[in-house]
């Protein structure tokens, strides 16, 4: 694979002449030996160790494994040869809006450990992209529960190894099939957007794979947190997000502070953590009061959101 067509990949994935210059030393250095050998390990994982083991400087390891991501674009367009028009540009997208976020937090057009596996998995398919939501299309349950539906339409949660044997078949259990949302950083979360994204996988669901027998769509998200209804109006996107469907602590009680801070400044601030939160910048709204929260020691925590298959009708 030579320089030339780098480069015409990377075009395909709408990334700028200058972010690909920045990749030339680092594919000059890889192109007879790293970069063919990890071409050939792609599918089956556990290429950001081989890398770490060729390439001790973490800012050289991020770069490759962006030059190795665009390499792959050959595969990502198999991947998606037989499936709808459209769905291969739509999340191609997504590679351009992670290189913007790695090159704010490490000064380089890159890809760190943790997004290179994100990237791969929209280009294996594994994540799929439909409007303004992404979605694992087939997904376990994750969460160590069971959740009971109320006649009136409200769910009881009961957290554990046991379910409730005097409530009967649990609605949803650790494990059952689900359609698994992501929900890109890709601007504005109006709900007449999410609400065609979910239908949309939903349409997809009984087109390509009508042998899943999907329990639900599971949301898991420091965007869930009900701390953000305090926050926020209650006109907000993300209200109106959380109003969806049926919201509740995931067992394991995660704390999302640190992620919430990288999500919404940076790498640098989240290294410095909340306590300094005031001195991040606050050009948004969001921004100036999640700071504020912060600063009085407040926390995030992941919640999840179930939205029941027979719901998605009433949305």
């Amino acid at each position: 694979m030579d320089w030339n067509t780098i480069c015409s990949y990377g075009a395909e994935l709408a990334l700028a002449d200058t972010q690909l210059a920045t990749l030339n030393a680092i594919f000059e250095k890889t192109k007879n030996s790293l970069l063919p050998e990890c071409l050939k390990k792609w599918h089956q994982g556990g290429i950001e160790q081989y890398v770490q083991e060729h390439l001790t400087d973490p800012i050289e390891q991020y770069q490759f494994l962006l030059l190795l991501h665009i390499a792959t674009v050959p595969f990502f367009k198999e991947y998606y040869k037989d499936l709808p028009s459209g769905m291969a540009k739509e999340i191609s997208a997504d590679t351009g809006i992670w290189v913007k976020k790695m090159t704010a937090d490490y000064g380089v057009p890159c890809l760190d450990t943790r997004i290179f596996g994100w990237c791969r998995d929209c280009f294996n398919t594994r994540v799929k992209q439909f409007g303004r939501l992404q979605c694992n299309s087939k997904d376990p349950y994750l969460c160590q529960n069971f959740l009971y539906r109320n006649p009136d339409g409200t769910v009881d949660v009961v957290e554990g190894d046991d379910p409730d044997p005097s409530r009967g078949t649990p609605a949803l259990k650790y494990g059952d099939p689900v359609i698994n949302i992501h929900i890109p950083e890709a601007g504005p979360m109006y709900r007449a957007d999410i609400v065609a994204s979910l239908h949309a996988m939903a349409d997809f669901s009984a087109n390509y794979q009508p042998d899943y027998d999907y329990k639900a769509i599971a949301a898991y998200s420091w965007l869930l947190d009900p701390a953000f209804r305090t926050l926020l109006p209650e006109t907000s996107n993300i209200i109106a997000f959380q109003n969806l469907g049926h919201v509740f602590i995931m067992p394991s009680r995660p704390d999302e502070t640190l992620e919430v801070i990288w999500r919404l400044w940076g790498r640098k601030e989240m290294l410095a953590g909340p306590e300094k939160a005031m001195e991040f910048e606050q050009r948004t709204s969001l921004q100036r009061n999640v700071a504020k929260y912060l600063a009085a020691g407040g926390k995030f925590t992941e919640y999840a959101m179930i939205i029941f298959r027979d719901e998605m009708e009433k949305l």
